[in-house]
């Protein structure tokens, strides 16, 4: 029988959403403005259409099934496809940080700018919202980008590990961390509001002790 390339990529396809509701143990992390790593167990075209165009090197697991068409793509798009074995997250003080973006590629801004204070960020492009959730680590707090930040924040919400509020400004944001216990604050991608992502950030760890 032969299984032509499209009939492929659908079957993986399938597999990838019916283990869609498995945690990954190691999520997508961005380690510089041009490598980005995917944990994903399968690597298909869709994992791959949302990735920012200054990358230029993807890496993933070396037992990570990557399809022929994302191969294609990759090659399309001239970037390199490196495999490496996982390895465990560098140790850091206070909460780890990660940016998500869903729907948009504007979260680069916010990544840059939050690495160049001098701390970890690992960055992610999700489908929806609703994906966070699984992806979160224990203690971290996450950045939603989105171009539909009440769809997002609603979503984000329908898991029992996240609490996400949606401000557009510092102070609605410190009254919202007072009032909550969030870990995600989703932040319009047309704002795009770095010193709003600054001031939850410190409200968070405030909150911490």
């Amino acid at each position: 029988m032969n299984v032509s390339a499209e009939q492929l990529e659908y079957v993986i396809r399938e597999v990838t959403r019916r283990l869609a509701e498995v945690p990954e143990q190691n999520p997508p992390t961005q380690s510089d403005e041009t490598e980005t790593q995917l944990t994903d167990r399968v690597i298909t075209v869709a994992t791959l259409k949302d990735l920012p165009k200054s990358i230029s090197k993807v890496t993933v697991n070396t037992k990570a099934i990557v399809t022929p068409a994302a191969i294609d793509l990759l090659k399309e798009k001239s970037i390199s496809l490196i495999r490496r074995s996982a390895t465990a997250a560098p140790a850091q003080s206070g909460p780890a940080l990660v940016i998500a973006q869903h729907n948009c590629v504007a979260a680069q801004e916010i990544t840059s700018a939050i690495r160049k204070s001098g701390r970890n960020v690992r960055f992610m492009t999700i489908a929806n919202g609703e994906q966070l959730g699984p992806e979160l680590r224990q203690g971290e707090v996450a950045v939603l980008v989105t171009d539909r930040p009440f769809e997002a924040t609603c979503h984000a919400n329908r898991n029992s590990r996240v609490c996400a509020i949606y401000a557009t400004n510092e102070q609605d944001c410190v009254a919202a961390m007072k009032e909550t216990s969030a870990n995600v604050l989703v932040v319009d991608a047309k704002r795009n509001n770095i010193t709003l992502v600054s001031t939850f950030l410190t409200a968070f760890q405030g909150k911490r002790g």
